[in-house]
């Protein structure tokens, strides 16, 4: 979760492949700042994240081209527009299909599947999710798998098993502790939120949201305005409709700052 040291590192080592006309430093170097920035500030990523793509399709750096492809294609679903993202996850596929990477083909499924879930083909979220998950476990990369999983855990809650939920995203915590990607626990704790909130647990789901609302800080956009929108449904179950009617301008508000 230290994302402002991971942007320094980042920029200096910029910085430093600009001087030297190291262009595929310069391009990798771009695609890890606009991955970063991607989390708080969808909208503003994606300049760093298109020039990282485009420089890496002109020096041939085909990984670096389908990554930063792929997470473009995730600022716009972490923005919630998923159509801009099918052509950009499309080509992210075809990418990473040739090359033949567990890492971009777990990335891609995953954006699949959020694409799918976005659509409402939930037979087909499901899918593309097992695959990303699949392809996630054999390079041991915890961050995609924890996307793909908590959108199957969001399915499960949606079709009202919430214990179910539970089960399938609970181990995940452990382990991403375990591996340094503790900035993705807030993800595991807006998804047990939300179980809380479709088993009718109002209080636990209250406490977690606001705890969501609190560590995150808006540091991971879609997390953040995520816990307002389920808390909005949370004060509004327990009678609170003045309060439900301030944090829905709130999130509006929030929503169409961050992008």
């Amino acid at each position: 979760g230290e994302f402002d040291n991971a942007v320094t590192g980042a920029r200096q080592a910029l910085v430093a492949a600009e001087r030297a006309g190291d262009r595929q430093t310069v391009a990798r170097s771009r695609y890890v700042v606009g991955n970063v920035l991607m989390f708080g500030d969808p909208a503003g990523s994606r300049p760093l994240l298109e020039q990282a793509r485009d420089l890496a399709a002109e020096v041939g750096d085909d990984y670096c081209r389908a990554m930063a492809t792929v997470m473009l294609a995730n600022s716009f679903l972490h923005a919630g527009e998923y159509r801009p993202a099918v052509p950009l996850t499309d080509e992210a596929s075809r990418l990473g299909a040739d090359l033949g990477l567990p890492e971009v083909r777990s990335w891609c499924w995953a954006a699949t599947a959020w694409i799918d879930m976005s659509r409402g083909d939930l037979a087909g979220c499901r899918a593309a999710a097992a695959e990303a998950i699949a392809a996630a476990r054999t390079v041991s990369d915890v961050v995609s798998e924890l996307w793909a999983t908590a959108l199957l855990a969001l399915l499960d809650a949606g079709c009202g098993r919430p214990d179910d939920a539970v089960r399938r995203i609970a181990g995940l915590r452990e382990r991403a502790l375990a591996m340094g990607a503790g900035f993705t626990l807030v993800l595991v704790e807006l998804v047990i939120g939300v179980t809380d909130l479709v088993a009718g647990r109002l209080a636990d789901a209250r406490s977690r949201l606001l705890a969501v609302i609190e560590s995150d800080g808006g540091a991971t956009v879609h997390a953040y305005v995520g816990a307002h929108f389920y808390l909005i449904d949370v004060l509004r179950s327990a009678g609170d409709t003045d309060r439900a009617d301030e944090v829905g301008r709130l999130c509006v508000r929030l929503a169409e700052e961050r992008g």
